[in-house]
């Protein structure tokens, strides 16, 4: 991926793709970088997710992601496969959450992106709610 030096909170040089840029935001998601999380998307930015979920802008996009770190310290994730182009993508994903006392609940799904050139506009987030919050938690050995 390019150069992404930032100053004041503002990307400096252009990513390429909604492929990369989604990419450096999932490092961020996974290191639980809620600052830089919130820095990939643009000042006005709409994410969607279940449950008629929606959010507008930095600030309530910024509170969603403080809320899901506090409920999962750990994330991590795999992109499975990515369609679309350099200003709109469908991102599929399996994921694992680990909660506070370590538990890992797989999930999996789609995230449809759109994006500038520099940060993600709008997000749309595709997941069975089910798989979380029911646990759907991995067997140990598998851990």
């Amino acid at each position: 991926m390019g150069s992404t030096e930032t100053h004041g909170g503002e990307t400096d040089a252009k990513m390429t793709s909604v492929d990369e840029l989604a990419r450096s935001y999932w490092e961020a998601e996974q290191r639980r970088d809620i600052a830089a999380i919130v820095e990939h998307f643009a000042a006005d930015a709409v994410w969607r997710g279940p449950g008629a979920l929606e959010l507008h802008g930095r600030e309530e996009i910024g509170g969603f992601y403080e809320e899901a770190a506090r409920a999962f310290p750990g994330l991590e994730l795999e992109v499975i496969g990515v369609f679309g182009d350099e200003r709109s993508a469908a991102l599929q994903w399996r994921g694992v959450l680990v909660d506070p006392d370590g538990g890992r609940h797989r999930f999996d799904g789609v995230n449809v992106m759109t994006g500038d050139g520099v940060h993600i506009t709008s997000l749309h987030t595709y997941f069975d709610r089910l798989q979380v919050s029911l646990g759907s938690k991995e067997k140990e050995e598998e851990s």
